[in-house]
């Protein structure tokens, strides 16, 4: 019996026709197991990105592991126990998405008990499958594994149908706080720019695609019966890229992990008016005379050091008496800056270019962006008014 079940095996592995994107399957699903294996023995294995990062690429790599062992009918000959555990980790997709995105927008991020609450779809598919397949005997089992029959027609609907709509709302919401990240940077850093978010868009994206794709595969498999491949590929090809481009942007910009801080509660400041406007003085006369502003990577901590104040005072100072983000606040004397180049005649050959770089910007995108909010007109357009204004 053991001998005819053995030539049963190599049987059935003979017959196997390994095609390309089981090989992509393979590579990718390996790739973000071997990506979370890294994030939780990494030196910052203790930050809470890392280990909620880990649990997607765990989660996604547990899935595309078990379509690998279904590829090969591992399940079927060996471990039939072992099928639909990881099957469970779907559901986990959205809310670790989520709480990724959520963890790096701020330092002091931390789980609570109340988000548990996040686990409960992930919790009631596990009781589902206990009853649905773990609790049958291993004959039983492989007898579903082989026939392919778990769930019937409206039982695939319903789970898969609400696992799509979950990740959806993960998604926008993972969006929104995203948007509202990069406010919170505009806050605390003079140069958007220099803090590269292209990383998080890159990974929202690349899961807003693979979403797209298996929820269109879904609705097709639902309606007629079968999938289709080319979107199969292209899901899985996402999935690897996503991988590759998660370690190459955290190894090209660590930082990302850092977050930053909470948005300070002014409401709780201990600075009274006066003091207020103390800090106030001491702050616009440091810019005029020192002229911090001409570094383009000048951030609200750097300027706190050398003018011995606490960055939430400054922060407090600029939001509150001057009704500016620290971004806007510095850019107004850049902007000053950038006029008085403009308007000045020893400066006529200096390019826009030049005098952007001058004044401490480094796009022309932000640059234009910046003058026009401030001036209410392009740079060329300020310095042809006041070429006109010269000549009469």
């Amino acid at each position: 019996m053991a001998e005819r079940f053995t030539y049963l095996k190599f049987s059935i592995l003979l017959q196997m026709e390994l095609k390309f994107y089981n090989i992509i399957e393979i590579i990718a699903g390996f790739q973000f197991l071997l990506v979370a294996i890294f994030l939780i023995n990494h030196k910052n294995s203790k930050s809470i990105s890392h280990k909620i990062l880990a649990t997607f690429l765990l989660s996604k790599a547990l899935s595309l592991i078990e379509s690998i062992m279904l590829t090969f009918k591992v399940y079927l000959l060996d471990y039939p126990y072992l099928f639909c555990i990881a099957r469970t980790a779907v559901f986990l997709y959205g809310p670790s998405l989520y709480f990724y995105t959520k963890s790096i927008s701020s330092q002091n991020f931390n789980l609570k008990k109340i988000h548990l609450l996040h686990a409960v779809p992930f919790l009631v598919y596990w009781l589902f499958l206990i009853f649905k397949f773990h609790i049958h005997s291993s004959a039983v089992k492989r007898q579903l594994i082989a026939q392919q029959y778990l769930y019937s027609y409206w039982e695939a609907v319903i789970i898969f149908g609400f696992l799509f709509l979950q990740i959806l709302v993960y998604i926008i919401a993972s969006l929104l706080l995203l948007r509202n990240y990069q406010e919170k940077l505009r806050q605390a850093f003079s140069s958007v720019e220099r803090i590269n978010l292209s990383w998080l868009n890159f990974i929202l994206l690349g899961f807003i695609l693979i979403w797209f794709m298996e929820s269109l595969n879904f609705i097709v498999l639902m309606t007629t019966g079968s999938v289709i491949t080319p979107l199969n590929i292209l899901s899985l090809i996402f999935i690897f890229i996503l991988a590759n481009g998660i370690v190459y942007r955290g190894l090209k910009q660590p930082e990302i992990f850092s977050g930053i801080a909470e948005k300070p509660k002014y409401e709780t400041s201990p600075l009274t008016m006066a003091e207020m406007d103390e800090c106030l003085k001491k702050l616009t006369s440091y810019m005029k005379t020192n002229k911090p502003y001409l570094n383009p990577s000048i951030n609200i901590a750097e300027l706190s050091k050398n003018l011995s104040i606490h960055p939430r005072y400054i922060s407090q100072v600029i939001n509150q008496l001057l009704q500016k983000n620290f971004y806007d606040f510095v850019n107004s004397y850049r902007i000053e800056e950038a006029k008085r180049y403009l308007v000045n005649n020893d400066d006529q050959k200096m390019t826009i270019l030049e005098i952007l770089y001058e004044v401490g910007f480094n796009s022309k995108s932000a640059f234009n962006t910046a003058f026009k909010k401030h001036v209410g007109m392009t740079p060329i357009e300020y310095k042809k008014m006041y070429a006109g204004k010269h000549l009469n």
